[in-house]
């Protein structure tokens, strides 16, 4: 609940709004359903555009990473999606948002929250097939979601899974630890490289899951190795150089960025030269996490 313990301040208050208007929210991910509902239950005209086949964005695949311990986070989505009927929200899906939609439809504005993009990781050997991107390992298990719940498809990746047994991650922070962390007790071996210092390990996670994560790290032989600059994908693995300027290939038959994520201000731009209001939010604006794309959402759908 992202108005609790701001209840009286005016930006969080989703009072009546003065004029009724046509409003398109893009993405249906935490941050687009929470501004489709805030602005509906204001009292404007909402329909909601996801360009995949479900609402929810990256909460299921979230669920399934977190091997369902969190079980709030699916609960979340099935909340938001009463909630969104209940206001009378429209919910268009596979239908991606672009300015010539928006000059289609012709709305009064447009909260643009179609999440981050992942542009491409600028390093040789980017096209070899054991290098993965996240978008690309997110896409083959979001498939399975049209016809597994997380619960069930989280179980079943300790059968199968589309990456090797040797695996290299690059990005230590939140998003690598937390995918070292699965695959591991999915009977891989992991080694973590981060183009960052050693304090940098594990940021944005809490103090407490920090002092539980490295120490199990060590009990199941994940390798940490900071401080280094990316130099090569390779079929063998990913080749680093250290501060000393020597050069290493880490050995994986998978090789996995956790750190291509960016803002989507192309969108932006293009939308915003149709002349409609359009604000900006959540992981589109800046890739966060997903208590500050609900924040944002509900900021979002009070000022429009």
């Amino acid at each position: 609940n992202a108005t609790l313990g701001r209840e009286i301040i005016p930006e969080y208050q989703a009072t009546p709004a003065p004029r009724r208007k046509k409003v398109m929210v893009a993405g249906a991910g935490p941050c687009g359903m929470e501004a489709a509902r805030v602005a509906a239950e204001r009292g404007h005209e909402v329909t909601l555009y996801e360009k995949s086949s479900r609402v929810g964005g990256l909460v299921p695949l979230a669920a399934i990473v977190k091997d369902c311990e969190t079980p709030e986070l699916v609960d979340f989505v099935r909340w938001q999606k009463r909630q969104l009927k209940k206001v009378g929200v429209r919910i268009r899906t596979k239908t991606p948002v672009d300015a010539a939609l928006v000059r289609a439809e012709q709305p009064d504005a447009v909260i643009l929250a179609a999440g981050a993009i992942h542009p491409e990781t600028e390093l040789p050997g980017v096209g070899l097939k054991n290098f993965i991107r996240t978008e690309s390992l997110y896409r083959k298990l979001d498939f399975y979601l049209k016809f597994l719940t997380p619960a069930l498809l989280q179980k079943l990746t300790h059968l199968w899974m589309p990456v090797a047994r040797r695996v290299v991650i690059m990005g230590g922070a939140l998003h690598g630890c937390e995918l070292a962390e699965f695959l591991v007790k999915r009977h891989r071996r992991v080694i973590v490289a981060h183009n960052g210092p050693e304090a940098e390990l594990g940021d944005e996670m809490g103090r407490d899951d920090l002092a539980n994560l490295f120490p199990w790290f060590k009990q199941k032989y994940v390798v940490l190795w900071p401080n280094v600059v990316y130099r090569e994908i390779t079929p063998h693995g990913l080749k680093v150089q250290q501060p000393d300027r020597r050069q290493y290939i880490l050995p994986g038959k998978s090789v996995i960025n956790t750190q291509d994520w960016a803002a989507n201000t192309k969108l932006l731009e293009e939308i915003s030269a149709t002349g409609v209001e359009v604000q900006i939010v959540g992981s589109a604006r800046e890739p966060g996490f997903m208590a500050d794309a609900v924040r944002e959402g509900v900021l979002a759908g009070c000022a429009v």
